[in-house]
């Protein structure tokens, strides 16, 4: 799949955690446009071989996968204890309508998101799957797949049908652009099974951030095609996002900016204020994942490849910037053989 159209569509998902699908219009008319405008370049094609696991245990790389390019500088202060942020994915569908393909996964230590498509890259035929912990929702009250299952009562709600799946959990289905959306949503709610394998794994991992932000959990998130993905590593406190960190396609680069030298690449370090040409925000709700008013740096790795880190709902100190990108691990890439080709 195209990975700026996803890129748009899965950051705002799960920065919205507390309620994603009510935006789901507005993000996929805006990841459209902003595909339009940005495109990829040729060089997008090329396999992102870097990335890393938090911890001594290192994502399994694919056959043949290269090793890391590029190094990673050590620190003279010992980094803060940062878990593995390689998550398992707790449920799948057993059933889907005839040519749906997983697209993304975004996972955490309480919700998650996988997403499948129909089409190509410019369908907008969707269903998500939203895992979170949340109250008794709202709707008609029934049994499916021998769970209990709320149904809207609204036609244009884009979450169809809420499971219960215990533990003060619920899984909500949405299904976006298809006809029959409702009586899909029950379809594919009465075969939901629990997932014993599917891991949302990337290959970025923290080395250091800054003390104050200890109270935080990593989410992951990757989309794109088993040749040209994007990977994403947040830090969010409950549906707060403190940061993210993003590998993927080369895009415009803001006006601008402090240039600079990080892990021996060449980068620009921006205080906010500043907005993204390719991406302009229609609520100040989407500033932070436009980019526009937003403390970020921008690594050019190389071959078509950025690594860059977004500030989000704190400020981080430009040396604070420095420091989280020059000391974020970088190891084998992820096992991307579950995307679309």
């Amino acid at each position: 799949m195209n990975d700026d159209v996803l890129r748009g569509l899965f950051t705002d998902v799960a920065d919205q955690a507390h309620d994603p699908v009510a935006l789901a219009p507005a993000i996929l008319t805006r990841a459209r446009v902003r595909r339009q405008r940005r495109g990829l370049l040729a060089a997008a094609g090329t396999t992102a071989v870097l990335g890393a696991a938090t911890s001594a245990v290192w994502p399994r790389p694919r056959d043949g996968a290269p090793a890391p390019a590029i190094a990673t500088p050590s620190s003279a202060v010992p980094s803060p204890s940062i878990p593995d942020p390689r998550v398992r994915m707790k449920y799948r569908p057993s059933w889907l309508p005839k040519g749906f393909v997983e697209v993304s996964r975004i996972a955490g230590p309480v919700s998650q998101t996988r997403s499948f498509r129909r089409g190509g890259p410019e369908s907008l035929e969707l269903i998500h799957l939203f895992l979170d912990a949340g109250p008794e929702p709202r709707g008609k009250r029934t049994t499916l797949g021998g769970r209990t299952a709320w149904l809207t009562r609204n036609p244009d709600d884009q979450t169809q049908v809420t499971l219960d799946v215990g533990d003060g959990r619920k899984l909500g289905i949405a299904v976006v652009d298809a006809q029959d959306r409702a009586e899909i949503a029950r379809h594919v709610a009465a075969k939901i099974v629990e997932d014993g394998s599917a891991v949302a794994e990337i290959s970025l991992g923290f080395g250091w951030y800054p003390e104050r932000f200890s109270r935080g959990a990593p989410e992951v998130s990757i989309d794109g095609t088993r040749n040209s993905w994007t990977e994403v590593l947040r830090l969010k406190d409950g549906g707060r996002m403190l940061f993210e960190v993003e590998l993927g396609a080369d895009h415009p680069r803001p006006d601008g900016g402090e240039r600079s030298t990080l892990r021996g690449r060449p980068a620009w370090v921006y205080e906010g204020g500043l907005a993204d040409p390719s991406c302009p925000p229609s609520t100040p709700e989407q500033e932070i994942t436009c980019g526009v008013s937003t403390a970020q740096t921008r690594v050019e790795l190389g071959r078509g490849r950025i690594l860059s880190l977004r500030q989000g709902a704190e400020d981080l100190a430009v040396d604070e910037m420095k420091r989280i990108v020059t000391e974020l691990r970088l190891g084998p890439a992820p096992d991307t053989s579950w995307l679309p080709g």
